[in-house]
């Protein structure tokens, strides 16, 4: 059968049959999952045991659409692999560098919300950025000699998803299958950008010989706030402010200034037989269709489908913001 580039071209930018492909993924996810239910297979359900399947899953689905976006290198799939080890890595940095020095979150109730977030910057923003950037720049010297802004950027992004792979194996196995698809639309793209722009701007610093520190700094202090705001949206006094859009904002901020940097350097844009809006989508739908059967697998009732979809409704705008920052559709 003849491979047609073109017909491949037309039908990952064709919205109708990305739904029915999409559609079709998360239906044989729950009729697995209604399998699953009736074989009731006697194992234990414990949720950790399938948190590495699935924190693979979620960050194979964004290695592969960060990758896909940003390199058309014939060893791309293999090379940037490393950064995502450096980025695994990095969270064992923050680790031992919070049992050298304890640090955590006042827990007092008189806190203003200025203060609440001016911790979140301090505690978690400033900590996780520096180790992630400290993990990035072990491959400044091979950029530099390559001389590819577009590069830096994808390496920083891919140091930023390993840190988040790691930190979802915790969340995985406390949460289980529901917590999965709000993290791969929020958190790990969160983590990537975060160090996509941040280590972008080391780059582009050292490149300069420092010329461009200024920038640096100002962009590593917006990512550390925009990293606190993110995280002081998701808590209960936010909620109760009535400000955890907040979050979704820097999401949606953070996604167009990062997706810009892995633009090919000459501006022109690399004609892809595949969309990354269809790698996304597809990606998602296989996730969603997992995380049901993970779920129902894990109450032994297909209340754990229904506690899965409404996951997915709820970050279901998120989405729609991304798919629109592709510009493909």
């Amino acid at each position: 059968m003849k491979f047609n580039r073109s017909r491949i071209h037309h039908l990952t930018r064709d919205t109708g049959f990305l739904w029915r492909v999409c559609g079709g993924i998360i239906a044989a996810g729950l009729v697995v999952a209604g399998i699953i239910q009736l074989v009731r297979p006697d194992v234990g359900r414990s949720s950790g045991v399938l948190a590495m399947p699935l924190a693979l899953l979620a960050a194979g689905i964004w290695y592969v659409l960060i990758v896909h976006t940003g390199s058309g290198e014939r060893w791309r799939w293999i090379r940037y692999l490393s950064p995502v080890i450096a980025g695994v890595m990095s969270v064992w940095l923050l680790q031992s560098w919070k049992e050298a020095q304890p640090y955590g979150i006042n827990g007092d109730d008189q806190r203003t919300m200025g203060h609440e977030i001016i911790q979140w910057v301090m505690y978690v923003g400033v900590p996780e950025e520096s180790v992630k950037l400290a993990l990035f720049a072990v491959f400044l010297p091979l950029l530099l000699r390559q001389g590819s802004a577009s590069k830096a950027a994808l390496t920083a992004g891919c140091v930023g998803l390993g840190f988040a792979f790691e930190e979802n194996l915790g969340y995985y196995s406390n949460g289980g299958g529901q917590v999965v698809i709000g993290r791969l639309i929020t958190a790990n793209f969160l983590h990537v950008t975060l160090t996509g722009v941040a280590g972008s701007a080391l780059y582009q610093m050292v490149r300069s010989r420092f010329h461009r520190a200024t920038e640096f700094i100002v962009a590593f202090l917006g990512v550390c706030v925009a990293h606190g705001v993110y995280d002081f949206a998701t808590t209960s006094s936010a909620h109760t402010l009535g400000i955890e859009l907040a979050g979704t904002i820097v999401l949606a901020v953070m996604a167009r200034i990062y997706l810009d940097l892995l633009k090919p350097d000459d501006g022109e844009l690399r004609r892809r037989t595949v969309s990354t809006t269809s790698v996304f989508c597809t990606g998602c739908a296989l996730l969603i269709a997992c995380t049901i059967m993970v779920t129902v697998w894990q109450e032994n009732s297909m209340k754990g489908a229904s506690a899965a979809l409404k996951s997915v409704i709820a970050v279901f705008p998120v989405a729609l913001i991304y798919i629109r920052e592709f510009r493909e559709l």
